[in-house]
């Protein structure tokens, strides 16, 4: 009779911990759609349009461009002729003006930085 009683806890408790082993991978199939669905969300919301960035830089002001650690650096004569604050809205970020000197990038990823480089120093280079 005892052993019966302690048969059935011993089942119940086994069955718990089945639900909560289903619960748990559940919960983890969720959870990774979950951030998977708002990092889709997040790449779409931050992309940028390169013939928005292009007309922005002026081939008279600019001094040189170079691509360091992930940053398009653009040289100018004088900051005071770009509006940083629009190249932020046309989708550039991590924007920093050192000098007469600023720094950007469009992602995080060095493939997209580095051929967005590449375009606008082909767009300035060919003005």
């Amino acid at each position: 009779m005892l052993y019966d009683k302690m048969y059935k806890e011993v089942k119940i408790m086994e069955d718990y911990i089945v639900y909560i082993a289903i619960g748990s991978v559940l919960l983890t199939i969720i959870s990774i759609i979950i951030l998977v669905v708002n990092k889709k969300e997040y790449q779409q919301k931050n992309r940028f349009d390169l013939a928005e960035i292009l007309p922005l830089f002026d081939n008279d002001n600019i001094l040189n461009i170079e691509f360091i650690r992930n940053k398009i650096v653009v040289y100018l004569k004088d900051i005071n002729d770009f509006d940083a604050k629009m190249l932020h809205l046309k989708g550039a970020i991590g924007i920093t003006v050192v000098g007469n000197k600023i720094k950007f990038y469009v992602s995080d990823s060095i493939e997209v930085n580095e051929e967005v480089y590449n375009k606008l120093k082909e767009f300035i280079e060919g003005k």
